[in-house]
């Protein structure tokens, strides 16, 4: 994925996706408490066309959902970022912004919690 930015904080990383996030977040999809908001867990294959989606909307759009990596912790723990609301919806436009972090992903031996579960918001734009 090109033209993708890196965010830090002091506990995380947002970072383009890299070939093996994919293991990760099939990982999160496919477990039902991380997806129980979410219409419930997916196929790898599902997750896959998932994964495809939202990096060809970072290539279209210039912005869309990173990849979160917890520095020291665990080098993939879900996604989060920006993505345009379809144009069908009632609220459009608008653009959704979301985060979604498996408890799989978490080493058991961490001693930080890093977080799990799964939030959306969504920003109107019209006055």
């Amino acid at each position: 994925m090109s033209g993708c930015a890196t965010l830090r904080t002091s506990r995380l990383r947002l970072r383009c996706w890299l070939p093996g996030d994919r293991d990760a977040f099939a990982a999160i999809n496919a477990n039902p408490r991380a997806m129980r908001f979410l219409g419930g867990p997916l196929s790898r294959e599902r997750s896959d066309t998932l994964a495809d989606w939202i990096e060809a909307g970072f290539e279209a759009q210039g912005y869309g959902f990173w990849a979160v990596e917890a520095e020291g912790v665990a080098p993939s723990i879900g996604i989060t970022g920006l993505n345009a609301v379809r144009a069908e919806m009632p609220f459009a436009p608008a653009v959704e912004a979301a985060s979604s972090t498996g408890p799989t992903t978490i080493p058991r031996t961490s001693t930080r919690r890093v977080g799990s579960g799964t939030t959306g918001w969504c920003i109107s734009r019209r006055a």
